[in-house]
């Protein structure tokens, strides 16, 4: 109980950013001389200084071993993770068995034998990959993580996106995921398709670009407009990064990443703003397609 105390008490003074009034590191100190010595720094009050000791406390009172300052937080959240699973016992998405997040048998049910290619004749979306239909444990699971805030959930939904790319034989210079508007990104917290395509690049080894594409103005949510509407509603609604206007895109093979696709309006307007930069490839992947 006093380990999750502590634990708790130093979330709590990250989010605030007061590293050095925390009380649970008293003694905490900067090496700072050639031998090791301990002293308190004269620059106690930089980012540097303050990671650095927030660094030390760590290794001393949690026994975490750090070897650079981003490390840190990784390091917090894995902690802070822990702590709440012991205190709160996840559920898994689907079928709310407690003990994990995605229990082996809603997980089994997700992804097909073979994955499902879809070409709908879309104006510039080349053609699409899903894992499978939108329904059953796949649906629970996409809600929770889009809705609930169960992000943790990308990664083995990010894995499933892989296994696909790789079953099927996909080729990518990169992927990139599709955005949100900067309102709604403030909304939700996080945009769950980089999520998902920040996990599926980790396994196939293919960069992951998440400045290329610019949600340049907010749309409406397409859930319950028909294909007619749902193409209106995102005319016009994606660009290219300037960092890529010129010659980043040109002669690439791009994946667009995202949860769900039901007409493919979004993809293919996305598509069409990177072969207008120069991209000479654009397919989607995505965990689940409409039922055809």
């Amino acid at each position: 109980m006093h380990s999750l105390l502590t634990l708790c008490q130093l979330v709590t003074r990250i989010c605030h950013h007061d590293l050095f009034s925390c009380n649970i590191f008293p003694q905490c100190t900067i090496k700072t001389g050639p031998c090791g010595s301990s002293a308190q720094s004269p620059y106690a009050h930089s980012k540097l200084a303050r990671l650095t000791t927030f660094r030390y406390a760590l290794q001393k009172h949690i026994g975490v071993c750090i070897v650079d300052a981003s490390s840190v937080f990784r390091q917090v959240q894995y902690r802070a993770q822990q702590a709440l699973d012991l205190a709160f016992p996840p559920q898994c998405a689907s079928c709310k068995r407690v003990g994990t997040i995605l229990c082996a048998a809603c997980f089994a049910q997700l992804a097909p034998a073979t994955p499902l290619p879809y070409k709908q004749g879309w104006q510039a979306l080349q053609g699409l990959v899903a894992v499978n239909v939108y329904q059953g444990p796949l649906r629970n699971c996409i809600h929770a993580l889009k809705y609930d805030g169960v992000i943790r959930l990308a990664e083995p939904l990010g894995a499933l996106l892989a296994q696909i790319y790789l079953d099927y034989g996909m080729q990518a210079d990169m992927l990139v995921s599709v955005p949100l508007h900067s309102e709604r990104h403030k909304q939700r917290g996080y945009n769950h398709a980089h999520l998902l395509a920040s996990a599926c690049a980790s396994h196939i080894g293919v960069s992951l670009r998440d400045d290329v594409l610019v949600r340049s103005r907010a749309t409406n949510a397409q859930v319950g407009l028909n294909a007619y509407d749902r193409k209106q509603n995102v005319a016009g609604a994606f660009s290219v990064s300037s960092n890529y206007t010129t010659t980043g895109m040109y002669g690439r093979r791009i994946i667009i990443v995202d949860d769900v696709c039901t007409t493919g309006a979004t993809l293919d307007a996305c598509a069409a703003t990177l072969f207008q930069a120069g991209a000479v490839s654009v397919w989607g992947l995505v965990l689940a397609g409409s039922a055809l």
